[in-house]
């Protein structure tokens, strides 16, 4: 994990818009590098859950059952999506 971490962050940094801009389909398809300050993203989140995948493979799980994407986001990940956005907003990479 380390290595593709290091093979995003230098994307990830040159993007200057807050991970909850990319909300809206427009918004994922209008940023180039946007699925690279995604990967960073969920990096973050593992980092917060343990360092394994259990709350992704769970937050997938919530979805296939119909749970609308914050209330699972909440319960995967132990916070509101809010929340995450402000965390991680104070710690992405920044160029």
């Amino acid at each position: 994990m380390i290595e593709a971490r290091s093979a995003w962050v230098p994307y990830a940094a040159v993007i200057s818009k807050a991970l909850s801009a990319f909300e809206a389909v427009d918004g994922r398809r209008s940023i180039d590098g946007a699925y690279r300050l995604y990967a960073v993203a969920i990096d973050e989140l593992m980092k917060l859950n343990g360092n394994t995948p259990k709350s992704i493979v769970t937050y997938y799980q919530l979805l296939g059952e119909k749970n609308p994407w914050p209330t699972a986001f909440q319960r995967a990940f132990g916070m509101p999506v809010q929340d995450f956005y402000v965390h991680f907003e104070k710690v992405r990479p920044r160029s």
